[in-house]
């Protein structure tokens, strides 16, 4: 999307990205100006500093502190933090370590003021190249397993999940929600727009083992970044220290496995389509299908061991996933349904408070 990035690339890759960005007043304003500003604004992050430092009591104060402040005086002040200092301004969200705060900021220079799936309808509102789009099908649960609402957390490496149904619910519906603002709404727009060389897979590899009663493979299964050695067949960097997710066990799986990814990114660098990959052997990669719900869509990446690699049709979209959760019944409490709701649709155009209220939420 970035008028920067014009003609710096042939082709893309996405890998577990998104399309949800934040318009700047969200990302500037204090909590209670005209436009509200997010809680983890800018300006309320300089609250805080402000705060931390003793400078002033309350908000109130800093407020009016930084008010008098010129823009010359904030970056200076800004300037004078430790990483640690900028760090320890902001607050967790409701999800652990995740940080809920304005990320990729519509700011008019890097990224045009306009919604991403709006300007993706135009091929002259974006840098129209052959893409690559995907998500791993258990991408909250790395989060989740250092998220104490969730696991009992012993001598900080040892975990133990305080509810399995829960765990892996909570997990499929935000997993879900990232497949289809990272994957399937960019590539259903896209593939209107550009034609067929559109391209999305999902990520399914959870063949860790079991260590000292900690079940990995439910713990974070397919989660947040496995795929990355798979992409570049290299598992002696990310994660190797820990035998934790990869062992001699699983090596002939995720090694075969790996061969099939690396090949199907190779060929689409160099062809622009993964295809059947560079040999020429692999099943063949098709591009995104909008013609029917039943049509193929994106491929899923696993190992013969379980369903191996196949295409599917099951796309996610944010409004029915909306609808979904209003119909599920097996979360444990109304706040737990709160959250997911608020967490999903958070800063996105279907966040409704009428609707928020009726699941019984405040």
């Amino acid at each position: 999307l970035s008028p920067k990035a014009k003609g710096l690339f042939h082709k893309a890759v996405s890998q577990s990205g998104s399309s949800k960005t934040t318009e700047i007043s969200k990302a500037e304003n204090y909590i209670d100006a005209d436009k509200p500003g997010d809680a983890l604004s800018s300006r309320e992050i300089i609250n805080n500093l402000l705060i931390a430092d003793n400078i002033v009591s309350d908000r109130k104060s800093a407020v009016d502190y930084q008010n008098k402040m010129s823009n010359h005086k904030i970056a200076e002040y800004l300037r004078s933090k430790s990483n640690l200092d900028l760090l320890s301004a902001y607050k967790p969200g409701p999800a652990g370590m995740i940080f809920f705060f304005p990320q990729l900021t519509r700011d008019g220079a890097v990224l045009p003021y306009g919604e991403p799936l709006s300007l993706f309808k135009d091929k002259s509102g974006y840098n129209a190249v052959p893409i690559i789009l995907g998500t791993n099908r258990d991408e909250f649960k790395l989060f989740m397993m250092q998220d104490k609402e969730y696991v009992n957390i012993y001598l900080k490496m040892f975990f133990r999940v305080k509810d399995k149904k829960y765990y892996d619910l909570a997990a499929s519906y935000t997993s879900d929600a990232w497949k289809a603002t990272g994957a399937d709404e960019i590539a259903s727009v896209l593939r209107k727009t550009q034609g067929p060389d559109v391209f999305v897979y999902r990520f399914d590899w959870d063949e860790e083992p079991t260590i000292l009663g900690m079940d990995m493979s439910r713990i974070v299964g397919a989660g947040h970044g496995f795929e990355i050695p798979f992409v570049f067949n290299d598992f002696d960097n990310l994660f190797a220290e820990l035998d934790l997710f990869f062992t001699d066990e699983n090596h002939p799986g995720r090694k075969a496995l790996s061969d099939s990814i690396s090949s199907y990114w190779a060929e689409f660098a160099y062809t622009g389509s993964p295809g059947k990959g560079r040999d020429g052997t692999e099943i063949e990669w098709e591009s995104w299908d909008n013609s029917s719900t039943e049509s193929d869509k994106f491929i899923v990446f696993d190992t013969a061991r379980d369903q191996g690699i196949r295409m599917s049709f099951d796309a996610i979209f944010l409004e029915d996933l909306k609808k979904k959760i209003f119909a599920e019944n097996g979360f444990p409490s109304k706040e737990k349904k709160c959250k997911i709701y608020w967490q999903i649709f958070k800063d996105t155009d279907l966040w409704d408070n009428g609707e928020y209220e009726k699941l019984g939420c405040n």
